[in-house]
This record gives structure tokens, sequence and C-alpha cells, in this order.
């Protein structure tokens, strides 16, 4: 093989030309750590073609690959190992010499026999591994059965995990790292960690068989759980060996506290124990029941012995009918009350645990009280008065014992073992309450509900009949007979009358038939008995009423009559009454049955009446006959008309009776028209309009017929005008009413109605006119005919349109921009149309029309006045024209304005305002500028210019100010609106207290800030000019070789920079010392504490001196406010602030300083200023 010299030479070897190549250049070789793969890269050396890569590792294994490219990859290449890497170039006949590069390294192996062990008191566990060939360090992953990671690094063999989840399967690999790579993961292996602890949950007794089921909930499936039971005296019962979430203690004692708990197992280790839950066993069971019964309430006490354990006891009674009766106690000893009678009642008693209840004790049986007797009943002998009682057999009686009680205290007994009993012979007229006890051996029952029974009535005695004529009535009286409810009374009559009354009282009234003779007796009666009969008694009843009556008017002309009637039984003579409504009266004796009556008045009707009598009583009358007299004539007729209703009342003065009128009215045409009334007048409807009628009243009887004519006739109400017509007139607001001419009429008036206002006129003939109509208006008209005493119904109305107003509220809204007025007025009430006029002395006029309240009109003239009317219309007038508007065709403001701050004057600073010339001939303008100084309130100022032609103004304004300006354009139709405002904030006026501090080689200048400062500018005058020595935001400047008597000191903003201020105040350095020796804050002074009185517009501040201090700062805030602070410097301890707003709150702080340090500001101190008064 050949070999490349330094300067390449050529030979011939066998008759040719031999060219040997160079070595390979620039080796590169990176590893890819998954697939161990080396990639080898070179340079080509000249001549090669191709090369050959050698890789030797560090355990003498060689690994050669060629290539005719610039790179070859060599794959598979053992783990753990380090590589030298050679490259050799290969010419047509030789290679070079070998080229070195960098040695590489494969990832370390993979570790093996892998192995983990845990600590099953603190869950961490401990991995175990083989050495890996390569590595330097060692990652650990333990990987839950749930999928939580935990790691751990190590560079040696084992490696502690820290604490594992509890009951989880961890699968562990273990991975060797060197400093570029990481193996393959080893071989998993998996470790189990130690169980969870339980969290035992509940705890179920089993009462009736002493065992309890333990409940619990776990995580990661240990082998098994162990649950254990410890009662209060330290016995331990457990139960285990299940893999269930539940297990049951069985042989609990009764009467003990057991302590449960749970403990979980997996492979070798066991979880700590469980939360614990105590239970209560069931109590120990009652001792010696013993019961007692109350025979009057039926209360049933239990005692007992107590069972251990217990809490409480529980009785329980069994009746013999199977109902079931508990009390509960804490004590030894409970009662059970209103038990049911005549039971026989098994007892037992249950001793109750926190959970439980022990089984139960049996006691003795007891009976209560035999149940008080139902259904009681009584019935007795009228004929003997004696009494049989029954009622219902009462559970747990062996005999009855019956008690009969009087209402005066009298007792009767008798007693029976059945369900009856026989009561002797009892007063009469009593009223006994009986009663029923069921008795025992040992007890009584309660009474039963009493019953009441009523003897016999005793016989009535002392009756008496007493017979009362005034109505025809005998009253029958008698002593009370005891035990009676009411009294039978029988009557008899000497005609064969048999009548029966009943009463409740001793006395009684009868009506009885007249003119008889009666016998009376009287029984006394109850519910269940009749006595024996009353001494008879004998009276005489009153003559009957006399009937039939009939009376008989002799004559129509004479007021004489016959008067009849029918005899009446018992009576032995006979009076008649008469009587009239005007007091007339008469009455005769007779002893027949008819008689003749005297003379009597006219028209009159009387009443007559016979009564009958005996030596006993007089009959009442009877009932009476009715007799009309012959009527009389009717007097003070008239008739009077209701002109509304067209009613004709007819009136006279009636005369005595009941006689009949009839009043007629006739009018010429022989038409008639009547009423007819039994009273004083009558009402005649009908009448016809225009027309006179004779009227006359005739009285009607059956015997006579009388006529009364008036002698004035009576004329009714005008006819209703009709076929009404209007005709307006619209020159003056008025309108012509016509109508037909109305029957019975001698004048007309006419009236419209409207909601502004009411009009009227009166005529003799049919038409008439209405003025002074109001503008705008809608009348309702209507026409009334006038008689001499009557008017006619308004006629049916007519609408009457009046002329519409002229329009009001007129405005007019010139429109620069497109030479249009907009006019715009208040609708007027009946105006369906507009038409808006505008009229120049130099153009001609200019029209719109509109069913609207506004209206646009075209073309009007720039520099030109209008006089504005507008003219309502309702389709048939038109109004007058509305107030003039003048207008005209103004100028609008300048489109473009704007305003450049300029030069300074003085203190002040030249406004320059430009704007464009507006589309108007003969147009001149005016720029109007306001604002307020130094951000004052209180100080405002405000210029104007004079009118001009050009299209620009300066004009200048103060330092430290706002303004707001715009401009005006004007020509001979008026002037325009302002302009768009601009607004801006001039220069800063010259800074204040400006302070030079040190000496002409080294100084500090301080001033106070200026209102909307944004910097400050320090000069010194030269003989070159003004040269600027800082340019600063502060309010302070360090300078070196300055004189104090050449400096100035400027403000500016966006306006540009204000005036300066030459006025400074010099003070002398204390000590010399280079200031560039001391930096700024090095000098911390103390805050001065001051003292602060106010006015409504001023603060004064005074405080102690400040060692060391030159002069002070003073930072005024307005509270609320976000304006800039204001800045003053003071020399001296005292100063007043002026110029401040009343009732404002103002935060102040203060510095002390010095020319070699400004100072710290103090707390801010808030103060406010006094309202003014």
């Amino acid at each position: 093989m050949g070999f490349c010299p330094i300067q390449p030479a050529k030979w011939k070897q066998h008759g040719g030309e031999t060219k040997p190549s160079c070595p390979a250049q620039a080796i590169q070789t990176t590893i890819d750590c998954h697939n161990s793969t080396a990639s080898v890269s070179w340079t080509p050396g000249v001549g090669a073609v191709s090369h050959s890569a050698l890789l030797q590792s560090s355990d003498g294994h060689t690994y050669i690959y060629n290539s005719t490219t610039s790179s070859c990859s060599v794959t598979n290449l053992p783990c753990g190992q380090t590589y030298s890497v050679k490259v050799a170039a290969l010419g047509q006949n030789c290679s070079s010499v070998y080229s070195t590069g960098s040695p590489v390294s494969t990832a370390p192996c993979a570790p093996q026999n892998v192995s983990a062990s845990v600590n099953c008191s603190s869950n961490s566990a401990t991995v175990l591994w083989q050495s890996s060939q390569g590595a330097i360090y060692y990652f650990v992953t333990a990987t839950s059965s749930n999928g939580q990671t935990t790691n751990c690094t190590s560079t040696s063999t084992s490696c502690s995990l820290p604490p594992l989840v509890c009951g989880q399967n961890y699968t562990i690999t273990v991975m060797a790292k060197d400093s570029n790579c990481t193996s393959a993961s080893s071989t998993p292996v998996h470790l189990q960690t130690a169980p969870c602890v339980p969290t035992l949950s509940g705890v179920s007794l089993d009462c009736s068989s002493g065992s309890a089921l333990a409940v619990w909930s776990g995580s990661g499936g240990p082998d098994q759980y162990y649950v254990s039971a410890v009662d209060s005296q330290g016995g331990v019962l457990s139960c285990n060996n299940t893999q269930t979430l539940s297990c049951t203690v069985w042989g609990l004692h009764c009467g003990r506290t057991y302590t449960f708990s749970v403990t979980a197992a997996q492979g070798q280790c066991t979880s700590s124990a469980s939360n614990t839950l105590q239970s209560q066993t069931a109590p120990c069971p009652a001792q010696a029941i013993q019961t007692t019964i109350d025979c009057h309430n039926g209360t049933a006490i239990v005692s007992w012995t107590p069972g251990v354990g217990a809490v409480s006891h529980s009785a329980l009674l069994q009746s013999s009918d199977g109902h079931t009766y508990i009390c509960n106690s804490t004590t030894s000893s409970c009662s059970v009350t209103n038990l049911p009678c005549g039971q026989t009642y098994s007892v037992k008693v249950a001793a109750l645990g926190q959970n439980c209840s022990s089984v139960n004790s049996t006691g003795s049986p007891v009976s209560t009280a035999p149940c008080a007797p139902q259904n009681v009943s009584a019935s007795v002998n009228c004929s003997s008065n004696s009494a049989t009682v029954l009622w219902q057999s009462s559970q747990g009686a062996t005999y009855y014992f019956v008690t009969a009680t009087s209402s005066n205290g009298q007792t009767t007994n008798c007693t029976s073992t059945s369900t009856s009993c026989s009561l002797p012979p009892l007063v009469c007229g009593q009223n006994y309450t009986i009663t029923v006890m069921a008795k025992d051996s040992n007890c009584t029952s309660a009474s039963s509900t009493p019953v009441h029974l009523q003897t016999g009535s005793c016989r009535p005695e002392n009756l008496t009949a007493q017979v009362l004529c005034a109505n025809q009535t005998v009253a029958l009286d008698w002593s009370d007979a005891p035990g009676a409810l009411q009294y039978m009374v029988t009557v008899s009559g000497d005609q064969g009358l048999l009548q029966n009354f009943s009463a409740t009282a001793s006395a009684l009234s009868v009506s009885l038939p007249c003119g008889q003779s009666y016998i009376v007796i009287v029984q006394g009666q109850n519910q269940h008995c009749i006595s024996q009969r009353s001494a008879p008694v004998l009276f005489r009843a009153g003559p009957c009423v006399p009937s039939g009556l009939v009376v008989v008017q002799t004559s129509c002309d004479s007021a004489g009559a016959v008067l009849s009637w029918t005899s009446s039984a018992g009576a032995d003579v006979y009076v008649v009454n008469g009587w009239n409504r005007d007091g007339h009266t008469l009455s005769v004796l007779t002893s027949l049955s008819n008689i003749s009556l005297p003379k009597l008045y006219c028209s009159q009707e009387y009443n007559l009446t016979v009564s009958a009598s005996n030596q006993q009583c007089n009959s009442t009358p009877s009932l009476p006959a009715v007799l009309q007299t012959g009527p009389c004539s009717a007097a003070a007729v008239s008739a009077v008309l209701d002109c509304v209703s067209g009613l004709a009342v007819m009136s006279w003065q009636p005369s005595n009776g009941t006689a009949l009128y009839t009043a007629s009215l006739l009018d010429s045409s022989g038409s008639s028209h009547s009423c007819v009334g039994v009273g004083s007048q009558c009402n005649i409807s009908g009448l016809t309009c225009g027309k006179n009628y004779s009227a006359s009243v005739s009285v009607l009887s059956n015997q006579c017929n009388l006529t009364t004519t008036l002698p004035n006739s009576l004329q009714t109400a005008p006819c209703v005008p009709v076929n009404i017509s209007v005709t307006s007139v619209c020159a003056n607001n008025s309108a012509v009413v016509v109508w037909n001419q109305s029957q019975g009429a001698i004048s007309y008036y006419v009236y419209a109605v409207s909601s502004n206002g009411n009009v009227s006129c009166q005529s003799t003939s049919p038409s008439c006119i209405l003025t002074h109509l109001t503008c705008g208006s809608t009348y309702s008209a209507r026409v009334v005919a006038m008689g001499n005493s009557c008017s006619s119904a308004p006629s049916p109305p007519v609408v009457i349109s009046s002329v519409p107003c002229q329009p009001t509220n007129v405005s007019v809204n010139v429109q620069c921009a497109n030479g249009t007025a907009v006019l715009s007025w208040a609708p007027q009430t009946g105006g369906v149309q507009y038409l808006a006029t505008a009229l120049s002395y130099t153009s001609g006029p200019l029209y719109c029309q509109t069913n609207r309240t506004t209206c646009t009109l075209q073309g009007l003239q720039c520099n030109t006045v209008y006089n504005f009317t507008v003219q309502t219309s309702n389709g048939a007038c038109d109004s007058s024209y509305s107030s003039t508007v003048t207008g005209g065709g103004v100028p609008c403001p300048p489109a473009s304005f704007r305003v450049v701050p300029s030069v300074l004057i003085g203190q002040s600073q030249l406004l320059r305002a430009y704007w464009s010339s507006v589309n108007c001939p003969d147009s001149s303008y005016l720029l109007d500028v306001s604002g307020s100084i130094q951000g004052d309130s209180q100080s405002l100022f405000e210029i104007t210019s004079y009118w001009i032609n050009r299209t620009y103004f300066e004009t200048p304004v103060p330092c430290s100010s706002t303004y707001s300006a715009s401009v005006r354009a004007q020509n001979s139709g008026g002037t325009s609106t302002p302009s768009t405002m601009v607004t801006g904030t001039s220069v800063p006026c010259p800074p204040l207290s400006v302070t030079f501090i040190g000496s002409n080689s080294s100084a500090v200048v301080s001033w106070n800030s200026s209102l909307f400062a944004t910097a400050y500018h320090v000069y010194q005058n030269s003989s070159h000019g003004w040269i600027q020595l800082c340019n600063t935001s502060q309010l302070f400047c360090s300078v070196t070789n300055v004189s104090s008597s050449s400096i100035m000191v400027t403000a500016s903003n966006s306006a540009g920079e204000g005036a300066g201020t030459m006025d400074v105040y010099v003070l002398s350095a204390r000590r010399k010392r280079d200031l560039s020796e001391i930096e700024m804050g090095e000098w911390s002074s103390p805050w001065p504490q001051f003292t602060v009185e106010a006015t409504s517009d001023t603060l004064r501040l005074e405080w102690a001196r400040v060692e060391g201090a030159e002069f002070y700062s003073l930072l005024i805030q307005e509270q609320s406010s976000s304006s800039e602070p204001i800045t003053l410097t003071v020399r001296g301890e005292v100063s007043v602030i002026s110029k401040l707003k009343p009732a404002t709150t103002y935060c102040i702080s203060i510095s002390a300083r010095s020319f070699y340090s400004p100072g710290n500001y103090s707390e801010p101190q808030c103060v406010q200023t006094k309202a003014l008064r």
C-alpha cells in the first residue's frame, strides 16, 4: 500500500502513471442513542476513490465499513462501549494513512437483575440492580396501577424511592445514563405496597342474636381484613379471613359497650388499625315485674328491677281483646293511664339500650274495673207509677246496683245479677234520675250515663172559666199538676159540639162558636201517662156577629137608603153604626133585622156595620156594607201644557167619593183627545204641535153625568224646524243658517256649540246669520222655534266648520350649504293643507304646499333676506297669514379652521388662526378666543376680533393658559353658527423662585414648577449668545463653571418655549467641597413638622427650622384632582399659599433641602379651606 506524500510527485510503475490518495480530513462521528448507530462523516482526501471507516471498541472488537461517499453508518454497535474512530482514503492502487476522529460512546447497557422490596411501615421502597457498562448514573421509575409515577436517581446500584401510595401494585424499571444517552429500560419488576388503612363506615347490631355486622371501605384489594371488637371489660371478639368489606362478630354480651376497628393484610404487610366505632349491645332483661291497678281511673302502675346496660325500659300491657298499651321510663317504674275497663292484661317489660332492646320479662296479669253499663233505659207503669230498668251486660261485671233519685232528692234502689231490675211504685209527677253500676270482687264501675224517667202527672185542681166578650173567647185556669208536661182540655156544647185542646201551662184561652152553652174538664199529661179528670165547669158564650148586610140607595138625587141583615144566634138586640171620611156618623138600636137610614151627604162613601148583644156580651161589629151617595159636580178645573214633553195636565177639585172624571181637549178641526181619572188630575198626550185646544171635565156615576168647560183655549208648542242648511262666509268668518217655517212659531233661536265657545242668533224669519265664529272650530248648530208660551225641541244638528286659524309657532331653519329653508309650525285644528311662502325684495317668491307641519323651500339665494309666512286651508276657506318670520341666506361657518401657536410677546404667546373662505359673496369673519389663566377658574379671558374680510387673524393669549377658539361668518343675510372648536394650551410662564446654590465652579440651580410645563431649560449668557446648559423635566439642575448672574431658566411644552427668568436667588455653600464628591441623596434631612391655618382661599404654614436646611420645597395637591401639584420653594419657616378654592381639601408635603441634596418629602397632611359665607 502506498502513502500520499506532502508534495505529490509523479512516477511510473509498470510503465504507467499512478496518483496516490491523500488522507481524509475533518472526521466527525455521531451516535444515535436509541439504535446504537454511529454515523461517520469526513472531507474526502484528494485522489481517493473510496474511504474505509474503522471503529474499535474498548473491549477490542473492530468494525469496518467502506463508502464511496463522504460518510458511512455503522449499525447495531454493542452498548456501553467507547469507540476510537479512524478513516482511510482508498486510491486505485494504495490507501492513505488513517485519519483519527474523536472517540464516541454508545448508550449504557440496560440494568440487569433488578429487584425491589417495600418497608411496610413507611411504604418506601428499595430497588437493587447489577452495574451497567457505560453507566454514569441510574434513573429508577415506579408506576402505580392507577398511573401515578415516582422516581429516584442514583450513581450506585441501589436507590430508595420516597413513600409510595398504599395498596398499589407498582411496576419498577431502571435506566442507565451517561452524559449523552439513556439506556433502554430494564426488565420491569412488580412491587405490592402495604395495604391502605381501611375506613370503618358502620357497625350494625343484631340484638336478637347478640352479633354485630362491621362494614368498611378499603382500596388496593388486600388479601384479607381483620375485625376486632373490645368490650368495656377488656374482652376481645373478632372475625377475620375474609376478602369482602363486611364481617360478623358473634357472641356479644348483653349490656356492654364494644369498640370496633379493622386492619388490612397484604402479603407480609399489615395496615394500621382503622378508625374506631363504638356500639352498645342490648341491655340485660328487667327482673321482679309487679303491677297494680287503680279501680277509679284505670291506671296500671308497673315496677321492676332494671337490667344491666339499660338506658330506659318499656312496659307493654296487652288486653284480653288484643289491644296493646306501652309506657316508657328511665326509672324503675311507669304508669299506663286510661286503660279500657273490664279487661284482663298480660304484662311484659323490655330493657332499652342505645341501639337494642332486651327480650321481654313477663309479670302477673291484672284486671281493670268492670265497664259502666251501657244503653240504660227505664219505663214507667202509668197505673201504679212503678218502673222497670234495662241495660246491656258490662264486661267484667258480677252483679249490678240500680239507683233512682227524684227531683226532690228521694232515692229508691234495686240489685240484680241480670240486665234488668224493677223499682217499687214512685211518687206521681216526679222526674227521676236513674243510674246503674257494675261490680266485681274488687272494683265498682263508674255509674252509667244517667237516664231520666218522668212518673205520671197528678190530677189538675181548681178549674175556672171566664168568658171574654171582646174577642169571643173563654179563659180557662187551674192549679199546676206536678209532673204534667201539658194539659188536655175537653169542651162540649149544648148543640152537640165536642172540642179537645192542649196546653203546656195551667191556663188556656179558647175560641168557641158563638151563641152556645158549654161544659169543660182538664187532665194532666206527660210523655208516658195521662192523669185523672178534673171537676167539670159550665159557662155560656156571647152572641154571633150579624152577617149578610145589604144596603140599597133609594134614588139618584136622594141620599136615603135601607139596610138589612141575617139574624144572629144568641142575640137579644142589634146596634147599627155608620160613618164617612168627613166624620159624619150615625148610630141606631133595633130588635129587628132591617132599618131605614136618615138623609146622607152627596158624593160620600159610607161604611155601615151591625153588632148583636145579649146579657153576657156584645158581639164584634159585622163586616161593613159600603154605600156611595150621588156625585157632586167638578170644581176648579184647569189645563196646563208641558212644553218639553207636549203633555197636557188636566186638574180639578174632586168631590167626596170615588166618582169617575173624564177630561177632554178638542181642536178646531174636531179632533179630540181625552183622559179618565178618579183623583184630582189626569194627563193627555199625543197632542199635535202648533194647535189651539178647548178643555172640559165631566163627572160620571151610575146615576149622574156633569160637565165643566174652561173659557180659554190651550196652545201647544211650535213644531220642530226642519230642512236646516248652512252656508259658510269665509271673508268674515260667519255662517248663514236657513230652514222651513214651523207651525205655531212667532220667532226662532239659532245656537252653535264648539269646544272653543258658543255663538247664537235670533230671527222672526226662517234664516239667521251666525257671526264671530272662532277660527279652526267645528260647531254643532241647532234651531229652536219660539211660541207665546212654549218653544219647540231643538232641530237635528248641522255641522259648521269655521275658517282655519293662522299657523302659530312658525320657525325657520335656513340651510346655508344647499340654499334651502325648512319651515315648521304648530298644527291647526281643522287644517287639511298648509301653504308656506318666502318673499324678498330682490328675488321672486318661493312656495311649498303640504298637509304636514313642516315644509322645505328650495332655491334660496345667499346674501338675501326673506320674509316667511304660512297659511292654513280646510278645503273651503283659507286662514290669514301667520306672523312673518325673517331669515336670510346666511353663510355656513368656515369648513376648515386651525390655530397655530406663534412667537412670544413678553410672557404671552401669539396665536395665529387660519380658516377657509365660505361660498357666499360679501362675507366677513369674526374670531372668538376664550380661556382660563394658569388653571384658575376665576381668572378667565375672552378675546374677539373685529369683522374682517381676510381668512386669518393673530391675537396674544396669556402664558400657562388653556384656550378655545372658533370663527363665524356673516353677510347681509345673517351670521353663521360657530365653526368647529379648537382647544389648546399656551407656553408655560417663566419659572419662579430660581435659586442658585453653590459657587461659580459648581452649583445646583432649582426653581418652582410652571403650570403646563413638560420640560425646563437652563441657559448661560455668553459672548456667543445663550447657551443651553441642561434640559430636564425635574425642578433642579447641576451646573459648573457658571456665574449666577448669567443664568436664565425657561419652561416649555408642546406649544413652545416660554419666556425666561433671570431673577436668581443665590445661596453660597457653607464649606468648600467638590460637588462631584457628593452624591444626591447623601444628606437626608428630617421631615419638618408643620402647622396649618386655613381661610376660604389661603393656607398659612409654619414649621420649626431644620438643622442644615438652606431652603424648603412644598408640594400642594388638590385632593380628588388629576391636575399637576403646585411646587413652591420657600426660604424661611413660614409660607402663605393663596388663590385656593373655598371648601376644598389640599394635601401638603414639605422637604428640607440644602445645596447638596434635595431631601425627602414628608407624608402628605390634608386640610380643607373654609367655605364662603
